[in-house]
This record gives C-alpha cells, sequence and structure tokens, in this order.
C-alpha cells in the first residue's frame, strides 16, 4: 500500500517545515500547497 499526504499552508513558518520534515518519511508522497495568496495593491 502506498500512502499519500497533502500538508495545506497558509503564511507558513519555519517551525511548519520542521513538523512536515518529522512524518516526511512516513510517506511516499507529499503534495503541499501554499494558501498564502498574493498581496494585491
Amino acid at each position: 500500500m502506498r500512502i499519500v499526504a497533502c500538508v495545506l499552508l497558509y503564511h507558513p513558518k519555519e517551525n511548519d517545515l520542521k513538523s512536515i520534515l518529522s512524518y516526511l518519511s512516513k510517506v511516499d508522497k507529499l503534495y503541499i500547497y501554499d494558501n498564502t495568496g498574493i498581496k494585491r495593491q
């Protein structure tokens, strides 16, 4: 069985990356989506 994970981020911090790295080896594929958006002027 293969395991795929998805992480949605909003204004990610360095601690978020550390968290992702803690379980990255447990999944076969990881999709990361940064939902922060673009600041419009």
